[in-house]
């Protein structure tokens, strides 16, 4: 009875030392449309009696209201101070230049919390940019497969694709409540989608497991 016991116990530790099976198959996970969080940060520095920008922070700040106005995202502008009157006229100037270019302000105000350097006006755009899905990706090898493991390419067409598309990358990571859309923000998505400049295809070489050699541009075809 002993041995059948110790036999029974063999067996079975045999048996689950072959699912413990090292070896790890890797593969490419499939592109997705996705948008990473981006913040913007423009801090301007004002002399004692300063109230207007000088002429190069002028052009920071309607660069950085262009960026906002075409991702519908608003600007934060905020002032270091007791709000006595050099602080409201520099808040004053830079809210003209900002809703010049068609951008909105969320909030407009003295704050030692968002700018804590004596005659700073702090502005902040927080907005979401497509993430790079590094693509084409043709690094896994168009050849022959024993594992029949997706290839790196999957999902770059249709990813790119919504991410040119989408009006505000924002929506690839969080939801809106249902209702009526900003036109201008659907009419530059298209605008984008055909005015964008396609990005080259990599050249990738031939395969030895069949399939056509990809010649770099100008260079000619091999000959079969």
């Amino acid at each position: 009875m002993f041995i059948r016991r110790v036999g029974l116990a063999l067996i079975a530790a045999t048996l689950l030392s072959a699912c413990g099976n090292s070896e790890v198959a890797t593969f490419n996970k499939p592109k997705e449309p996705r948008a990473d969080r981006a913040v913007a940060l423009l801090a301007l520095r004002y002399g004692p009696t300063q109230t207007a920008p000088a002429a190069e922070d002028a052009a920071r700040i309607e660069a950085l209201a262009r960026q906002a106005r075409d991702s519908g995202e608003p600007i934060t502008v905020a002032a270091s101070g007791s709000g006595n009157y050099a602080d409201q006229e520099r808040l004053a100037y830079v809210r003209t230049i900002v809703q010049r270019q068609g951008a909105v302000i969320q909030s407009s105000a003295v704050s030692s919390g968002v700018a804590a350097v004596p005659n700073t006006i702090v502005l902040q755009l927080e907005r979401y940019v497509p993430r790079d899905l590094n693509c084409p990706d043709w690094s896994k090898s168009p050849g022959y497969d024993g594992q029949n493991l997706p290839h790196s390419n999957l999902g770059c067409a249709t990813s790119v694709n919504i991410q040119t598309m989408v009006a505000n990358p924002k929506d690839l990571e969080v939801g809106r409540d249902p209702g009526p859309s900003n036109g201008k923000l659907g009419a530059d998505a298209v605008d984008r989608l055909y005015r964008g400049t396609p990005k080259a295809l990599s050249v990738v070489g031939t395969s030895a497991q069949g399939g056509g050699a990809t010649a770099a541009p100008g260079a000619p075809a091999s000959s079969p």
